[in-house]
């Protein structure tokens, strides 16, 4: 996550923060946030600056508890963690010195992503979808590969059959064409054969 900051008022009043020191103008901001709200009412609220939000819890019986995160950090993780802290600080026989330890503890637990289980259940969603995002990406190359290839030999089938069929019609045409040359060659030879007959035999076949 990171919280960044965190602190809590109780009756308008500082009374602990972590880190006390380290993120100055981010805990100027919060604080005065906290100084305008009515510790008497309660209410939840959120304010966003930049790329940091300011989350506000005002638990209705005088303490208003704030923390700074970065503008990623879901606001449920946020107020998960301040409803934590409320019951721990407010309660009657709380030790308000203990507070700032409380603070302390808190951010340092939320911080560890692997504490967020449901950051941690969709950190690892995420990484299965990758993986099979990678594993579809992968089937659906094979697929356009064997796709491919289906394509080239459905050419080559088709183009096989053309080849066939104009083989076949090129050996029709030539069919014809020598059924033509040798009827040519018959009629030229029965036309000889009718010249020798009727030279031999005289027109009226009258020397035959």
């Amino acid at each position: 996550m990171p919280v960044k900051y965190a602190c809590m008022t109780r009756s308008g009043k500082l009374v602990a923060e972590h880190p006390p020191a380290e993120q100055p103008k981010l805990a100027a901001t919060l604080q005065k946030l906290l100084s305008g709200q009515n510790p008497r009412e309660y209410r939840r609220e959120i304010v966003q600056d930049n790329d940091v939000s300011y989350h506000i819890l005002c638990t209705g019986s005088g303490d208003v508890i704030g923390c700074v995160t970065t503008s990623n950090v879901p606001s449920r993780v946020v107020f998960r963690m301040l409803d934590e802290i409320e019951p721990i600080v407010s309660s009657s026989s709380a030790d308000i010195r203990n507070a700032r330890k409380v603070l302390q503890q808190k951010i340092d637990f939320y911080n560890d992503p692997q504490n967020d289980k449901i950051t941690s259940i969709i950190g690892t969603v995420a990484k299965a979808q990758d993986q099979m995002t990678i594993v579809i990406d992968q089937a659906l190359e094979r697929g356009k590969h064997l796709e491919g290839m289906s394509g080239k030999s459905q050419a080559l089938a088709d183009q096989a059959k053309k080849m066939e069929e104009r083989s076949t019609e090129l050996k029709r045409q030539f069919w014809w064409k020598n059924m033509r040359v040798l009827g040519a060659i018959g009629l030229v030879l029965l036309a000889i054969v009718i010249v020798i007959v009727l030279s031999a035999c005289n027109p009226n076949f009258s020397a035959c």
